[in-house]
C-alpha cells in the first residue's frame, strides 16, 4: 500500500492506493499517532486538519526464503571463489550462513586433494605443502587472509577502539599484518608438508577437520556483540539462527570422535584459539567483526592442521 497526503489549502488530500480502513485498523507502520487513529476516509477524502509532511508507507516486509540448492549455492559464491554462477543474496545471510561447515569441509577436503596428487607424483614434502596450501587460498580467494592482516595491524596497535575499527578499515597492509600473514601462511604450509607424509586418509581428514572447525567458530564468535554496526559481521549477526549452530556443534562433535585422539586435539586447539582472539577482539574494539571472523578462521585452521601433525 502506498498513501500519499499533501496540503490543501488548510485542509488535507488524502490519495489512497489501497483499500479503507476503519479507525485504529489500518495496517501502516510509522504514521503520526494521530493520523493513524483519525482512520482513512475513501479516496480523495477531506477534512483532516493535521499539520504533516507528504510520506509514503510500505506494507511490513515479507520474509525471505530460500530453497535449500539456492541457499547452498549462494554460499559457496559467498564464502569462496567455487564457479557455482550468480545467487541472490538475502537481505541478511540467514540460511546462507547455515552452509559454513559444509563449505569447510568442501575446502578442506579439495585442499587433500590437491596436497595428495602432489604426493602421488613424487614431489618434495615441502612442495607438496606449497601447493595445497596455494589451492586452499585459490579456494576461498584469500577472503579469510585478508581478515588475518587487518586484525595483525588493527589489534596489536595500542590506540583506542575506535582508531583500531579505522585501521582494520584500511586497505593498505602495515607491518604486523604483514607478519600476521607470514607466520599463519607459514604454519600451515608447514603443517599440510608434514601431513603429506602421513596416510592418505589421515591427511584428508585433518583437512577436512580444520575447514569445519575453522568455519564452526564463527558461530562461537557470534556470541559478542558487533563491533562495526552495517558491516560484513553485522550482517552475520543477523543472519544466524540457534539451529544454526546446534547443527554446527553436532558435526563437529562428529568429525572429532572420527579422527580419535587427534580429534581431541583438534578441538582443544580451536578452544584456545577462539578463547585467545575472541576475548583480544572484545577488549580492543568492542566486539567482533567481519576481520575478526576471517582471522578467526585462518588461526583455527592452522593450529587443527598443526595438533593433527603429532603423533
Amino acid at each position: 500500500y502506498e498513501i500519499g497526503v499533501r496540503l490543501v489549502g488548510s485542509e488535507m488530500c488524502i490519495r489512497d492506493s489501497g483499500p479503507a480502513y476503519p479507525a485504529g485498523r489500518a495496517p501502516y507502520v510509522g504514521l503520526p499517532a494521530g493520523l493513524r487513529d483519525a482512520g482513512f476516509p475513501a479516496a480523495g477524502g477531506r477534512g483532516l486538519h493535521l499539520r504533516t509532511t507528504t510520506f509514503f508507507l510500505q506494507p511490513p516486509a515479507r520474509r525471505y526464503r530460500m530453497s535449500i540448492i539456492t541457499s547452498f549455492r549462494a554460499g559457496l559464491a559467498f564464502f569462496t571463489r567455487i564457479p557455482v554462477g550468480s545467487a541472490p543474496l538475502p537481505p541478511t545471510l540467514s540460511g546462507v550462513v547455515a552452509w559454513l561447515p559444509a563449505v569447510g569441509l568442501l575446502v578442506g577436503a579439495l585442499a587433500a586433494l590437491a596436497l595428495l596428487l602432489a604426493a602421488r607424483l613424487g614431489l618434495p614434502a615441502a612442495l607438496c605443502g606449497i601447493g595445497a596450501a596455494f589451492v586452499w587460498t585459490v579456494i576461498t580467494g584469500g577472503l579469510h587472509l585478508d581478515g588475518v592482516a587487518d586484525c595483525g595491524d588493527g589489534l596489536l596497535v595500542e590506540t583506542s577502539p575506535e582508531r583500531r575499527l579505522t585501521i582494520m578499515k584500511d586497505s593498505r597492509l602495515g607491518s604486523f599484518g604483514a607478519l600476521a600473514l607470514f607466520f599463519v601462511l607459514s604454519t600451515k604450509v608447514a603443517a599440510l608438508a608434514a601431513l603429506a607424509g602421513t596416510t592418505p586418509l589421515h591427511a584428508l581428514g585433518a583437512c577436512c577437520l580444520a575447514g569445519l572447525l575453522g568455519r564452526c567458530q564463527v558461530f562461537v564468535g557470534m556470541r559478542l556483540p558487533s563491533a562495526r554496526p552495517g558491516g560484513l559481521g553485522s550482517m552475520m549477526h543477523d543472519g544466524m539462527k540457534p539451529r544454526y549452530a546446534y547443527t554446527a556443534l553436532g558435526l563437529c562433535l562428529a568429525a572429532c570422535l572420527v579422527m580419535g585422539r587427534h580429534g581431541l586435539y583438534g578441538l582443544l586447539a580451536a578452544g584456545l584459539v577462539a578463547f585467545w582472539l575472541l576475548s583480544a577482539a572484545r577488549k580492543r574494539i568492542g566486539g567482533v567483526t567481519g576481520d575478526v571472523f576471517g582471522a578467526l578462521i585462518e588461526t583455527t585452521e592452522c593450529a587443527v592442521l598443526a595438533v593433527c601433525c603429532l603423533p
